[in-house]
């Protein structure tokens, strides 16, 4: 600052005030500064410093499709968890619900172009009906969140053409906070109000002959992801390992809600429990950079690269079950008929 005073503000405001060369040289310099920091704006920073396979998207283009049917989404959430449609409504073929944790999948759908997908984020919210999740007994902006949910069902339930339902959460959320709308004074016991929602939104679905996948929850990074990228000038203390890994260690949220939803969906046959920490982890450590790059946005959601990972995954998993359990249904009715 001292020097920015003696060398720029000073000149500026004595030496050169009634030059006119170097005012206009000064002016032309700061328009054409405002002018490359417009571009960069608009064309969502410099994405050409990135090799393409790790680009950060754009949701912009996607969220129009998504307001138009949902005109109630963008008021009753925060803007990252607008619903996006892949196509019209009524030609999806796979749906994703939840949280953000739902919504940070968008860039890995993108890469599966041989399914039109739709996602349904709602902040803080369960993907499940009947229960208010991360409410902050419902003062804030997530207290509308069940109610995207079920828009969300209902739009999925009217559509034979979705096959498939994939349900998404970040379980910190509902483990410290969760409650009936209906009856936001009533039971209080997180246990049977989260498995009570979990069987009636799988009811809900198998009623429909949907295929489900729950998915069991990304590992928590833990720290700034921001100390995992290797910057010349960087202030921020970083982390200087390319593999740095952390233990594999779920938290006591992340355990209960796995529980319950495997407990529950031993009940269902349609459905599909894939956890992600087998993506991200071996059995002792996870991983917070794949091919030298940061899977993480920030803590706990996954940035594009890391999303694109978690969607391969998932549909690999789902394409195994799904097979294999339409196999086993073929050979039941050839068994039946012989």
């Amino acid at each position: 600052s001292i020097l920015c005073f003696f060398i720029i503000e000073r000149p500026i405001r004595f030496k050169f005030r009634y030059n006119y060369k170097a005012s206009i040289i000064l002016l032309l310099l700061l328009l054409a500064t405002g002018i490359s920091g417009h571009l960069v704006y608009i064309h969502n920073g410099a994405p050409q410093r990135v090799p393409e396979a790790y680009r950060p998207v754009n949701r912009e283009a996607y969220f129009t499709l998504g307001a138009k049917i949902f005109p109630e989404w963008k008021g009753w959430t925060d803007k990252p968890n607008h619903v996006i449609l892949l196509s019209d409504l009524d030609k999806l073929d796979t749906a994703i619900i939840g949280d953000s944790h739902a919504g940070h999948l968008f860039p890995g759908v993108l890469s599966a172009s041989e399914h039109k997908f739709g996602i349904f984020p709602a902040s803080g919210q369960a993907p499940w009906p009947g229960v208010a999740t991360s409410t902050e007994r419902l003062r804030n902006f997530r207290k509308n969140g069940y109610k995207l949910m079920d828009m969300a069902y209902k739009a999925v339930l009217e559509n034979p053409n979705i096959k498939t339902v994939i349900l998404a959460h970040f379980p910190r959320l509902s483990y410290y906070d969760i409650l009936d709308p209906a009856n936001p004074e009533g039971d209080s016991n997180r246990d049977s109000l989260m498995e009570n929602a979990i069987r009636k939104g799988l009811t809900m679905l198998k009623n429909a002959n949907k295929n489900v996948i729950i998915l069991l929850d990304n590992p928590i990074l833990g720290i700034d992801p921001a100390k995992l990228q290797q910057r010349p000038f960087n202030s921020i203390i970083n982390i200087d390992d390319d593999n740095y890994e952390f233990r594999r260690n779920k938290s006591e949220a992340e355990i209960w809600y796995d529980n319950l939803c495997r407990k529950v969906a031993k009940d269902f046959d349609n459905t599909l429990i894939v956890d992600l920490y087998d993506a991200f982890c071996d059995q002792y450590n996870c991983k917070s950079k794949i091919d030298g790059q940061v899977i993480y946005r920030d803590t706990n959601h996954l940035n594009d690269f890391g999303s694109k990972i978690a969607v391969k995954y998932i549909l690999e998993k789902a394409q195994d079950f799904f097979k294999g359990q339409g196999q086993q249904k073929a050979k039941e009715e050839a068994d039946s008929q012989k």
